[in-house]
């Protein structure tokens, strides 16, 4: 039966529940130490994480978070730089973990990457570490979770797609050209795999997590995001593919196709970032027992007025 995290106590080390158990009592699943409770007067009520590994957990999730806006946000400055055609069109999307490509992009054309390149490489390998945090255990060896439980999925198989994707660009560089076909269709797929399901499955457990922090409108517009989000890469790269095949047809087709993507790309990307910077604030006031203005009123040690 699942545990809700933040309204009891749980094992470290296997997630058992220690409702009942004796404070100093080793847990009766796999014999570990009780865990170290926070100091401080933290009722349940309040939803608050009660153990420092529970603490530390949804620090770190909040973390993540910001890295993975941070990240996005440089990846879209290198996206602008870059000399990369079409390919633009579906780079230009939400926060997500991204296929790292432009360093491979520019390897080819000029023999090695450029500064911007190699940034847009660590953007997309920052983007990776973000969801890793993002997607940290509650506990060590959780033996009720399943196999394929969503946290598992979303963590592994965008290690696996977009390390896949990033092995194959490396060895086959020159599939970025443009003007070749197959290049184009090796790219898509890579794409779609390699981003759109990933940020399908980020933004279903990034749900699951505004749930378990009580956060329900949060959890309302993320369920939004997890069918807009893929959409909307899906039709970015659906356009990058079949660009030769519209311009033939009528490049102002294209050019109006191309405006459109961008306006629904620009609309459902500042949905899917307020969503995320709302389970964000949530995930603050979980982690450090206050609200983002509360803390960085404690920072800055009485310079900000009181509201």
């Amino acid at each position: 039966m699942p545990v809700d995290e933040l309204s009891t106590f749980v094992c470290d080390a296997c997630g058992y529940p220690r409702t009942g158990l004796p404070a100093e009592g080793r847990c009766p699943e796999c014999g570990a130490a009780p865990p170290e409770l926070v100091s401080g007067d933290r009722p349940l009520e309040n939803r608050l994480p009660q153990t420092v590994a529970e603490r530390t957990r949804w620090r770190l999730v909040a973390v993540g978070l910001v890295l993975l806006i941070y990240c996005w946000i440089n990846g879209m400055r290198v996206t602008f730089v870059e000399d990369m055609g079409a390919l633009t069109l579906a780079a230009i999307n939400v926060p997500a973990p991204k296929v790292p490509v432009g360093a491979m992009i520019e390897r080819f054309i000029n023999g090695r990457p450029g500064e911007w390149g190699v940034a847009g490489f660590m953007a997309g390998l920052g983007g990776l570490l973000a969801l890793w945090l993002i997607t940290e255990p509650a506990v060590v060896a959780d033996r009720h979770e399943s196999t394929f439980s969503l946290r598992r999925l979303t963590r592994w198989y965008a290690t696996i797609a977009i390390g896949t994707c990033a092995g194959v660009f490396v060895v086959l560089t020159p599939i970025y050209v443009a003007a070749d076909i197959d290049g184009r269709w090796v790219v898509s797929l890579s794409l779609l795999l390699g981003e759109a399901v990933p940020a399908a499955l980020l933004y279903a457990w990034l749900r699951s997590l505004a749930i378990q922090v009580n956060d329900r409108r949060t959890a309302q517009a993320l369920m939004k995001c997890m069918g807009w989000v893929p959409g909307v890469m899906g039709l970015g790269v659906a356009i990058f593919g079949f660009k030769f095949d519209l311009e033939g047809l009528n490049k102002w087709v294209f050019r109006a196709l191309a405006g459109s993507y961008m306006a629904l790309a620009i609309s459902v990307g500042m949905y899917a970032t307020a969503a995320m910077a709302r389970l964000m604030i949530s995930l603050w006031r979980v982690a450090w027992g206050t609200s983002l203005y509360g803390f960085f009123k404690g920072a800055a040690g009485g310079w900000i007025p009181n509201r």
